[in-house]
């Protein structure tokens, strides 16, 4: 239920219906780097799609050439929250070139501020808790790809 508001009701509100779709989640990073480096991220989503009452998840890797500094070899997780235009979840949004931009810091537990592009779905500037072992400032370009989509009727819709 609520999955017009990412199943938040009293901090999520599109009254008229314009904000588009919102997927939430977490993404686990790893990267490497000295000065110039790569970086891999796996992205687990979901959304509902408010018409059906299907709950559809996603898994997306997105591969990046990245320029920072910090730690020379980094892993982090974190919560992320994107958002497309759509107004029903698709999952195909996550397809195309990937940006990153974001400042961590985590030695087992810490934060990471930033944000994303996959695709056409965008995670704006946010701050969240991460778990891992980092300490960067990085930027990265590259492809994102959707590795898996899973349908999951939660529940049933009735026309008025």
């Amino acid at each position: 239920a609520y999955g017009y508001v990412s199943g938040n009701p009293l901090s999520w509100t599109d009254w008229l219906g314009l904000e588009g779709t919102v997927w939430t989640g977490n993404v686990t990073k790893l990267g490497g780097s000295y000065g110039i480096g790569a970086s891999i991220y796996k992205y687990e989503l979901e959304s509902t799609n408010p018409y059906t009452g299907h709950l559809i998840k996603v898994e997306v890797i997105a591969t990046h050439a990245e320029a920072g500094v910090g730690t020379y070899v980094s892993g982090s997780n974190s919560e992320v929250v994107f958002k497309d235009d759509n107004l029903i979840p698709e999952p195909s949004v996550f397809e195309g070139t990937s940006m990153v931009a974001g400042i961590s810091w985590s030695v087992v537990g810490g934060a990471t501020f930033g944000a994303n592009q996959l695709g056409e779905a965008r995670q704006d500037m946010s701050l969240s808790f991460a778990t891992g072992w980092d300490a960067s400032v990085t930027v990265g370009l590259g492809t994102s790809r959707l590795l898996s989509t899973e349908y999951i009727q939660q529940y049933q819709c009735v026309a008025p």
